[in-house]
């Protein structure tokens, strides 16, 4: 995974003046393009910090281990490697939450929510509020919050539960529910409640449609489960990307401390629309600023993932692409190939 071929070393060594996306199939290498990336912008910026981010916690600590693997302990020092949410949660706890909060909650609607988030928590406890949870904790609490009949959204949450039950498309229910909720706090801003998704949004990659009713079950439910966060100290993904918009947007931009002379993303795809444009903040200069891999075909989240709508529109933003697969060997290539005639 740190060995080069020619094809990979030429964007390793390119400089560019916008962002840049580098896309490639499984196995083109495109992880070891940015961790060599890293190597060289450390060495042209030798004043400067860079910073390489991902949204899991274990590919971001294999990256870790690759960059130290490769550069020397120098380089190593000028380069950050942090998984996207611990960064979101990090900028937040900088703040002052007792301030902050209450900005939040005007602008999402739930300042009853915060109220009682800060009667409840002693002020060296609030900042829990803002820790980078497991995806696996946040959606056993999000089941534990739909099986909740007390809160808000419950009548919605029925409704929609016997819908996508009877639906004849084989889908969980919570997960799904979990997905769509995920997809419109990406696609829409929180300050006008989510107005655009009852229009003629068409929820890119979802097989069960919403007619109108239904969308205005589902918005229901997602002000009850926002509430629900805030109340109960926690806030899944989605929401700290949120609260770190509103930081950004109420700090007139990223404290200097969280700022990078090069920032470096894998796995991009998995990113929202939102993440995009905080991403584009946190680099301190344009040339060689943003630089983004992955592969839109090994997407597993529900998130929207619209370059134009983050500002990253086709004349603003370089695109480069590895169709060479460099990791499996012939052999495997045959054995894989070889599967699906045996099940035939």
């Amino acid at each position: 995974m740190v060995f080069l071929h020619e094809g990979q070393k030429r964007v390793v060594d390119e400089d560019f003046e916008m962002p840049a996306v580098l896309t490639g199939v499984s196995g083109s290498g495109k992880t070891c393009v940015l961790v060599h990336r890293a190597k060289r912008l450390s060495r042209k910026y030798p004043q400067d910090r860079i910073l390489v981010l991902t949204l899991n916690k274990s590919l971001a600590r294999l990256i870790e281990n690759l960059v130290t693997q490769i550069c020397s302990p120098e380089e190593k020092t000028r380069i950050d490697v942090r998984s996207y949410h611990e960064y979101l949660s990090d900028l937040i706890g900088s703040l002052d939450l007792d301030g902050f909060l209450r900005t939040l909650g005007e602008c999402t609607g739930h300042g009853d929510a915060v109220q009682q988030l800060i009667n409840r928590f002693p002020p060296h406890e609030v900042g829990r509020l803002f820790q980078a949870l497991d995806e696996l904790v946040l959606f056993g609490k999000f089941r534990e919050f739909l099986d909740d009949a007390n809160h808000q959204g419950s009548e919605a949450a029925v409704r929609l539960w016997s819908f996508l039950s009877t639906n004849e498309i084989n889908a969980d229910p919570v997960h799904y529910l979990y997905e769509e909720l995920e997809l419109i706090r990406s696609a829409f801003p929180s300050l006008n409640r989510y107005a655009g998704y009852l229009e003629e949004y068409e929820r890119p990659g979802r097989s069960i449609g919403f007619q109108r009713n239904r969308r205005e079950q589902v918005l229901n439910l997602l002000h009850a489960w926002e509430h629900h966060q805030l109340q109960g100290g926690f806030l899944d993904h989605m929401g700290l990307g949120q609260s770190a918009a509103v930081a950004v947007e109420d700090r007139g931009g990223i404290p200097a401390i969280f700022r990078y002379r090069c920032v470096l993303v894998d796995e991009f795809q998995d990113f929202s629309t939102l993440d995009i444009e905080l991403l584009q903040k946190i680099a301190t200069a344009p040339a060689n600023g943003l630089f983004l891999t992955g592969d839109v075909a090994q997407k597993i989240y529900a998130k929207e993932l619209n370059f134009p709508k983050a500002g990253m529109g086709p004349d603003k933003r370089t695109i480069r692409s590895i169709r060479k697969n460099y990791r499996n060997t012939r052999e495997i290539l045959q054995a894989g190939g070889a599967l699906p005639s045996s099940h035939q």
